[in-house]
């Protein structure tokens, strides 16, 4: 079987840069900007910034389209890949914004040590509960919420980093609900610029403009030999669901965070066959 190597991380930043000279990209670039000024009359709105390279290129966006000094939020908990709160940091301080931050109210790593004994940590029902705890979309929207009690009452909208292609079920919704739409159950107004770009795109953007971009990306590609544009190139929580994991979602963790990957074996032996 033939290997295909994937370029060294300065090959990719060369063919970000050249990408973002297409007329392609300049076309979605356009598209992104009118999206953010449209979404920007639900105001007031934050932006959610995990720190992962689909919200970094968002931020710089929301900035290119004449919006300023607009709120960052931040999810982060114990199973938070390292970096992402620093790399959210340099994202804010570039563009001179400000950062507030929702955090887990429990140590996912207690959550995992107290799963009934024989489960799956990765199961469906398993991450369903840790997603509940600590899942940037459920603690985003806890931020939001408790944003209310404000005297001038809250956000009414929030702008997310989320792109079509990374999955059918974000291809289906934002099929469904188009770029910015209103959420049924919250009230809350989704503003998604980036609907229509491709990871390319996206990188792109960050290198053209010089948006931090947070570290793993790098050492993913560089000393692991994953490709940066693939799936498997994701800032999120480090643990995944079962199916994902036994694609080798993990093994990042175990190379680039032996650190992390020790605490949760500690707290879940069972996840070392995923490694």
């Amino acid at each position: 079987m033939r290997v295909i190597q994937t370029p060294p991380w300065s090959g990719w930043l060369r063919l970000w840069a050249r990408h973002a000279q297409t007329s392609t990209f300049a076309s979605k670039v356009r598209d992104a900007v009118e999206l953010c000024r449209a979404g920007a009359k639900h105001a007031p709105y934050f932006a959610s910034l995990s720190g992962g390279k689909d919200s970094a290129a968002m931020v710089g966006v929301m900035v290119e389209s004449g919006l300023a000094g607009f709120q960052c939020a931040i999810a982060h908990s114990t199973l938070t890949t390292p970096g992402s709160v620093e790399t959210a940091l340099a994202i804010c301080k570039r563009y001179d914004l400000p950062l507030d931050g929702e955090e887990s109210g429990s140590d996912p790593f207690d959550v995992l040590r107290d799963l009934p004994t024989g489960s799956d940590a990765l199961s469906p029902s398993s991450m369903d509960h840790l997603y509940r705890v600590c899942g940037a979309g459920n603690l985003m929207v806890n931020y939001a919420y408790k944003s209310h009690e404000r005297p001038d009452g809250g956000f009414a909208a929030s702008f997310q980093g989320l792109r079509a292609d990374e999955s059918r079920a974000r291809k289906l919704s934002l099929a469904t609900h188009g770029p910015i739409y209103q959420n049924t159950t919250d009230g809350m107004w989704r503003v998604c610029p980036l609907a229509r770009w491709t990871v390319r795109d996206v990188y792109a953007y960050c290198v053209s403009r010089g948006v931090p971009i947070h570290p793993f990306y790098q050492r993913y590609c560089d000393e692991l030999g994953g490709d940066p544009e693939g799936h498997g190139a994701r800032v999120d929580l480090i643990v995944a669901p079962d199916g994902i994991a036994q694609r080798g979602a993990l093994q990042p963790v175990r190379r680039l965070y032996p650190e992390m990957w020790t605490k949760l074996l500690r707290a879940r032996p069972g996840i070392a066959r995923y490694g």
